[in-house]
Formats: structure tokens, C-alpha cells, sequence
């Protein structure tokens, strides 16, 4: 199911009415937002399918939010040429050396794995820096980075047989996570509206409570129908993180 846009919100006497946005009068940036996040859902998916573990987006997330993209001509050429575990480049940051090393289902990380990783970090590198833009109201370099953020993320998709063979466990896991995800919208949405929260979360949103981000992603995803369900989805993230709401 894919996001519902939405008009920029009425002026005049209706105007209490009209849904909150990301950004309730820029029509392009708003759109731009939405673009990416079917890629960010996207990676979502692909990220626990490569690095086996459903927190791998988030590690990258917090690591390119810290490291801004100074990694991205270290991780551009990794990709380039194919550098393998016993050659990573000693400025590599721990936070991505462990990603890139991690086993996956207690194999060895091959060298098409290693690639499939590269295209993800690089991709999500990208998604980190289409966000900031937006935040920066700087709508080329937001629309450049997008796209390359997709272009990698399709690297991946397009490596994932050779990464992971056409038996092996991983790709079946794979091919259940995302038929669980084809077959069930809810579940591809609420990676989407997790990943609107963590953007809440950096300031790149203004919500005043949960209760205003609930009714927000209930307007633009069709198949969500109770505000307290995503209100405590907000209340767990909360737990798990940590963090405090923007204010």
C-alpha cells in the first residue's frame, strides 16, 4: 500500500481542521519526503536481510547522523574495488566495521555479501544526507542525494542472488521477509511510520505530542485505523531509545 499524499493544508476557517505535515507549506519538499521514505522502507528490509539483525538501519542511521558522509568516499571506494575483510581501511568507524564484519546466520561473509553491505551503507549514507537537505531546505542537493540513496539500494536488490545464492537459509529468510511484508501492508507501514518517529526524533519534524504525530500518519497511510495503537507504537520506540520527543 503505498503513502497517500496529501494537499498543503486550507487557509481561513477550515484551517483547524487540515492534517499537520512534515512540511505543512512546502508542497516539492513534502513530496520529496515521501519519495524517500518508500526507499527508506525499503531498506529497512533489505538492511535485516543483509546484516541479519533488525536494529542494522538504525546502527548505520545513528552512525552517518554523528558521522555526517565523511565515510562516503571510504565507503565508495570499498565498493569500487571489491575490498574484502582482511583489507578494510583502518579509518573505517567501529560502528560500520562491526556492521560490515558481522557473520550473517553463522557463515562467512563473502565478498558479494561484502558488496551487497557497501550498496546498503551507501545507500542509507545518502538517505541521512536527503534528510538534512530537506531540513536545510536545499531541494536539489535533497532530490541528488535521494537518488542516489535509491540507486544503491537497487545495487543491492540487483546483487542479492549472488550475495546469498539461490538455496541458501539467508535467502530464504529473505524471501519471507518480504512476503510477509507483500502479503501484510500493516507491517510495511509501520516500518515507514517507525522510521517518520526517528525522524521526529533528530528535529526534522515539529510535532507537539504523540497524539499529533498519530493523527498525522493516520491520514497518510491508508491501512492504519487506531491513533492509541500507533501512540503506544510511539511509546515503545520511546522505551527502547531512550529519547524525548522534539520539541
Amino acid at each position: 500500500m503505498r503513502v497517500k499524499k496529501k494537499t498543503i493544508p486550507p487557509t481561513g476557517k477550515d484551517s483547524e481542521q487540515s492534517t499537520e505535515r512534515i512540511f505543512p507549506e512546502d508542497d516539492l519538499s513534502q513530496r520529496i519526503f515521501d519519495l524517500h521514505m518508500d526507499v527508506v522502507g525499503a531498506s529497512k528490509t533489505y538492511f535485516c536481510i543483509a546484516f541479519g539483525h533488525h536494529d542494522a538501519l538504525d546502527n548505520a542511521v545513528e552512525y552517518f547522523l554523528e558521522d555526517g558522509i565523511s565515510s562516503l568516499p571510504l565507503l565508495s571506494e570499498m565498493l569500487a574495488f571489491e575490498i574484502q575483510l582482511s583489507d578494510l581501511a583502518p579509518g573505517l568507524g567501529q560502528t560500520l566495521r562491526e556492521l560490515v564484519t558481522r557473520p550473517l546466520f553463522g557463515k562467512a561473509v563473502t565478498r558479494a555479501m561484502l558488496n551487497c553491505r557497501y550498496s546498503l551503507l551507501l545507500s542509507c549514507c545518502f538517505s541521512v544526507a536527503c534528510f538534512r537537505k530537506l531540513e536545510e531546505d536545499d531541494k536539489v542537493l535533497a532530490i541528488s542525494a535521494y537518488g542516489k540513496s535509491e540507486f544503491y539500494l537497487a545495487m543491492c536488490m540487483a546483487g542479492r542472488e549472488a550475495a546469498f545464492g539461490t538455496s541458501s537459509i539467508s535467502t530464504l529468510a529473505s524471501m519471507g521477509a518480504l512476503a510477509k511484508l507483500a502479503s501484510d501492508p500493516k507491517q510495511k507501514e509501520k516500518i515507514l511510520v517507525r522510521e517518520c518517529w526517528n525522524a521526529w526524533q533528530v528535529r526534522l519534524t515539529a510535532y507537539k505530542s504523540n497524539a499529533a504525530f498519530a493523527r498525522d500518519m493516520l491520514e497518510k497511510f491508508e491501512t492504519l485505523k487506531s491513533q492509541p495503537v500507533i501512540e503506544r507504537w510511539c511509546r515503545d520506540w520511546k522505551e527502547e531509545s531512550g529519547t524525548q520527543p522534539a520539541k
